[in-house]
């Protein structure tokens, strides 16, 4: 008795499917195929519309496709604006500084006679003042040799609003005899402000050195400022 072609997506009685519309209608068994069933289910398997059959009873992922291509490199990021500055005083001749009129306010300003500019930052217009043309962030050394009485030094900041202040760190002092002094700092400088050395206590006046025994020169002061931020 020839068998009932059913339609498409239809069930046996039993609930089983029988027949896949898309070939030959054939009874398809699941279970161990002998060599022609074997060669039908590949050739079922290699057909799209075979696969999706839903006589056939379940679909199969195909091949895993080809890497998709890289995509394209970012903008490239702006460069860095941060130009490393540097200042140089020093001093070569003599000098006699007065005292201040009050401990801990501005006396007489130390004059330096040579200098060494690097970068945009910094500029110095002689004979004291170091100029601020970049605000940033500031390392500051300085030394001095002196002779007489105790004495100390301090940095001061003159910037248009604020007036002048002692920079926090900078004040460094000695006790009698011939000393050299050396201070250091870091500060958060603002553009358009004037640095400049100074003796900060109330004792006699104070002479800067510029050579040793034996007429052997040497420096009096110096100041070293690097812009670091």
């Amino acid at each position: 008795m020839e068998k009932k072609i059913l339609p498409k997506g239809s069930k046996n009685q039993d609930g089983s499917h029988n027949y896949c519309e898309m070939f030959d209608k054939l009874s398809f068994p699941m279970g161990a195929f002998n060599p022609p069933q074997k060669d039908e289910f590949e050739k079922r398997m290699r057909c799209k519309k075979c696969r999706e059959c839903p006589f056939f009873g379940w679909i199969t992922q195909g091949p895993q496709g080809r890497p998709g291509r890289d995509g394209k490199d970012g903008k490239k990021g702006d460069t860095g604006t941060f130009n490393a500055s540097s200042l140089f005083l020093w001093k070569t001749d003599q000098q006699t500084l007065a005292p201040a009129s009050t401990a801990g306010t501005q006396g007489d300003a130390i004059s330096f006679t040579d200098f060494d500019n690097h970068g945009t930052a910094l500029s110095f217009t002689s004979p004291t003042k170091i100029n601020l043309l970049e605000s940033g962030r500031y390392l500051i050394r300085w030394e001095v040799y002196t002779t007489m009485y105790d004495s100390a030094f301090a940095l001061f900041f003159n910037a248009d609003v604020a007036g002048v202040c002692m920079l926090p760190g900078s004040n460094y002092g000695a006790l009698s005899h011939n000393e050299k002094y050396s201070g250091q700092t870091m500060a958060t400088l603002t553009e358009g402000g004037i640095l400049t050395l100074n003796r900060i206590d109330t004792m006699h006046s104070l002479k800067i050195l510029n050579q040793i025994s034996g007429g052997v020169s040497a420096i009096g002061a110096s100041v070293t400022i690097i812009k670091i931020a």
